[in-house]
């Protein structure tokens, strides 16, 4: 069983942790994808303490991912338009494949849920391997977009939907 631990912007130590444990996860996951100059830049604007910080301190819901004690990963989503956007979504390369996706998301729809919303929303890199996982789990491709973050890099994703 899972357990979702909430982060808070306060907590010194925990946000040391997760942001540490984010950008060893995310190093080894997209370095191959998206070259390891931009991966550095977008782990330096968001997975930094500061950068988690910053989200938290935006009313972004972010969890370090927990099994039998031990930080497997880390989930981050927020209230969008008409849909709770799930912003992060990253398990350690052991765990994925087991079916622990179909929990994150059974928590993150409660979460959606309890705040009126009946669909979640994320971005995939174009080249991300997990597009066919969301896929199965139900989410439908709803558009294609590239946005600017800076440092001359842009993010080069699909949008995609999950209505329950």
């Amino acid at each position: 069983m899972l357990r979702f631990i909430k982060a808070s912007s306060d907590d010194e130590k925990g946000i040391q942790k997760l942001s540490a444990m984010a950008a060893e996860i995310i190093k080894d996951y997209y370095d191959p994808i998206i070259g390891p100059d931009q991966n550095d830049y977008m782990i330096e604007m968001f997975q930094s303490p500061e950068g988690l910080k910053r989200q938290i301190d935006a009313n972004h819901s972010v969890y370090t991912i927990e099994r039998d004690g031990r930080g497997i990963g880390f989930l981050a989503f927020y209230p969008k338009e008409t849909a709770m956007y799930i912003d992060k979504f990253y398990l350690h390369k052991d765990e994925r494949q087991k079916g622990l996706g179909k929990e994150v998301l059974k928590f993150v729809k409660e979460n959606a849920r309890a705040e009126n919303f009946h669909a979640l929303e994320l971005n995939v890199n174009k080249h991300n391997p997990s597009i066919s996982a969301y896929e199965k789990m139900g989410f439908k491709r709803i558009r294609a977009e590239v946005n600017d973050i800076g440092g001359g890099f842009v993010m080069d994703d699909y949008v995609y939907r999950l209505e329950f």
